[in-house]
């Protein structure tokens, strides 16, 4: 087992693809030597749609904050080779994040996204039991009541859950918790992509006057999609692909969504 292991989290804004938007990441990279947290980084990123107002409401970030912000998609590919690659990843109810992980990184990468992971909630459950509920906040505060972060915000969300792994690791006085709960996720792609993402794009170009560019393609959960932005800025159109290993290639419009306007 490596020495040390990174805490992540994300707010994300409601779009057509659930959870799928981030606009905050926070990350704790942390040791297993007594828990110390060596490093921790939070920031916002631009959504591509409009952040929502009850996402505004839960979590305090509004459009203004964002504007100036870069989409996390163009920054992914650094942000995962500096902080995240070959590392475990711990998070409550974390499959979540890495669903949002592993997006973006078949966007970027074109290829199956493996990890290996350690998730809180079901640790909670085992070796706290008694709890009102398990949500993040809810056992931070019934392990010491004055422990009390807002919640919805990823860095308080991470250090919650770095609360709660070293209570549970205080407890058990014994890292074969943790070795015995590590578990691999998989977030896959459809087979022999590469060959298949021209034929898409001439297709594509077939059917819509817009630009299409490879970069306009989304692999997600084993399905592709083709998202194309209005040359002014304002609006994404997401168009499900369908029976793309065939000449009978669809494409099924999904939602419109509302972006920033381009300044």
């Amino acid at each position: 087992m490596n020495h040390d292991f990174v805490i992540i989290d994300f707010e994300t804004n409601h779009t057509i693809f659930p959870g799928l938007d981030a606009v905050e990441c926070g990350l704790l990279h942390c040791s297993f030597d007594k828990f110390k947290i060596l490093f921790h980084y939070n920031e916002r990123f631009k959504p591509r749609s409009r952040i929502q107002k009850t996402v505004s409401r839960i979590t305090g970030i509004y459009p203004g904050d964002l504007q100036s912000k870069p989409y996390f998609a163009d920054y992914f590919r650094d942000f995962f080779h500096r902080y995240l690659e070959n590392n475990l990843l711990v998070g409550h109810n974390v499959c979540f994040d890495l669903k949002i992980l592993g997006y973006y990184y078949t966007r970027v990468y074109r290829k199956n996204f493996t990890v290996r992971y350690l998730d809180t909630l079901p640790l909670a459950r085992k070796y706290l039991p008694g709890m009102p509920n398990y949500k993040l906040g809810t056992i931070a505060r019934s392990i010491h009541r004055y422990f009390d972060l807002p919640g919805h915000r990823a860095i308080n969300d991470c250090l919650m859950c770095h609360h709660i792994l070293s209570t549970i690791y205080s407890q058990e006085n014994s890292l074969k918790f943790i070795r015995s709960n590590i578990r691999t996720y998989h977030y896959k792609i459809p087979p022999d992509i590469e060959n298949i993402i021209p034929f898409i794009l001439k297709k594509a170009s077939q059917f819509f006057s817009l630009p299409i560019s490879e970069d306009a393609l989304t692999l997600h959960n084993g399905n592709v999609y083709l998202e194309l932005v209005t040359p002014s800025g304002k609006s994404l159109k997401t168009y499900q692909v369908e029976n793309y290993y065939s000449d009978r290639i669809q494409f099924r419009l999904l939602k419109r969504l509302r972006l920033f306007a381009s300044k």
